[in-house]
């Protein structure tokens, strides 16, 4: 499975569910992502068939077949997002199926996803550091801050032990943050139509030259070229 950014928040009475894949080298991605929401927009109808219109779906991808699909589901239409969301009123979590096996279904809800939380966070901590780190540096560029300092707070470690444990796995934050920086620019200036400018500022930078070192051409060379120019990390 590809590194992912799955998030759930609430604000006011809405609960939003978001989704992104990270690995850039994933591509194209929107089949993923319709069948990601498509099943979630199956659970809400199964509960409450008739909320539909009053949920809303966004996908970082144009228009598609299958898109117009889910939209006809949900009775509305998505909206361009930089994240695969959907959205719904707070109050359907609190519906139920049949009332007679409400608490049974409540109590195997919370045991399942009891043990799917222990087992996400145990497999997370036996990977390496350096691809924990190069995970968060990925869901957090042109987001949130990169520096280490962060990364290590969020990680629940000193900066210093977090350098140490990427200095025994032979690699550097500065190293992972480059290699970052080259994923997730090359993606944003081929798939995308931002401006080189703006590209330039999400990745942490005053300009685009880091893309005549990175590839030894320019950054309009390369949006020319297209998906032709490798990116190694």
């Amino acid at each position: 499975m590809p590194p992912s950014s799955v998030g759930f928040r609430v604000e006011d009475d809405r609960g939003r569910f978001s989704y992104r894949i990270l690995d850039n080298a994933v591509w194209p991605r929107q089949a993923d992502a319709e069948l990601t929401l498509g099943l979630l927009t199956g659970v809400i109808l199964r509960f409450a068939p008739g909320a539909g219109r009053n949920c809303s779906v966004a996908f970082e991808h144009e228009a598609s077949v299958a898109r117009r699909a889910l939209a006809g589901r949900m009775g509305t239409a998505p909206c361009p997002s930089e994240v695969n969301a959907i959205s719904f009123p707070v109050r359907l979590l609190d519906c139920q199926q049949a009332e007679r096996s409400a608490l049974e279904t409540g109590e195997a809800f919370r045991r399942a996803m009891k043990g799917l939380e222990a087992q996400i966070q145990a497999d997370w901590r036996r990977r390496p550091t350096s691809h924990r780190v190069l995970h968060m540096l990925m869901a957090r560029i042109g987001r949130q801050d990169i520096t280490q300092d962060a990364v290590a707070h969020d990680m629940g470690v000193s900066t210093r032990t977090l350098r140490r444990q990427l200095d025994t796995e032979g690699t550097s934050f500065h190293a992972l943050t480059e290699a970052c920086r080259r994923d997730v620019g090359h993606a944003l200036l081929v798939r995308s139509d931002l401006p080189m400018t703006e590209i330039a500022m999400r990745l942490g930078y005053s300009d685009h030259t880091a893309f005549s070192r990175w590839f030894g051409a320019s950054p309009r060379e390369l949006r020319k070229a297209g998906s032709a120019a490798s990116v190694t990390t």
